[in-house]
């Protein structure tokens, strides 16, 4: 055995590296770039930038919340949202007319699956 048998030659080409001016003045103009489409994708308004998000409080609420009702459900295509809405359209009014019928006093009714009979005032 030979060392030879355990080692492998790599040509390495070595260059001169930009001087670190030019180096500093490329990447400031990448950053000047980047903050100008940013604030292009933006409509002309300016992005907040970090020292302006380091001085933020990360557990302050917002002032003005975005409301907005909740979803009904989460589906991937329209078809399976409209399935989903009219099922729970026509769960609703089944349960309408059985929690109608069980308050006049039918007791046999049959309430749809995964529902809770109504609340009654104790006797």
């Amino acid at each position: 055995m030979d060392v030879a048998d355990f080692t492998d030659v790599t040509w390495v080409r070595v260059t001169q590296l930009p001087a670190p001016e030019e180096d500093a003045a490329a990447l400031a103009m990448r950053v000047r770039r980047r903050r100008q489409e940013l604030a292009e994708k933006r409509g002309g308004r300016r992005v907040l930038g970090a020292a302006n998000v380091l001085r933020q409080d990360p557990f302050d609420a917002p002032q003005h919340p975005k409301r907005s009702p909740m979803p009904m459900c989460h589906a991937s295509t329209p078809d399976l949202w409209f399935a989903f809405r009219d099922g729970w359209r026509r769960f609703l009014v089944a349960y309408r007319e059985a929690s109608a019928a069980f308050r006049q006093g039918d007791f046999r009714v049959l309430l749809p699956d995964f529902s809770f009979r109504p609340w009654t005032p104790p006797l």
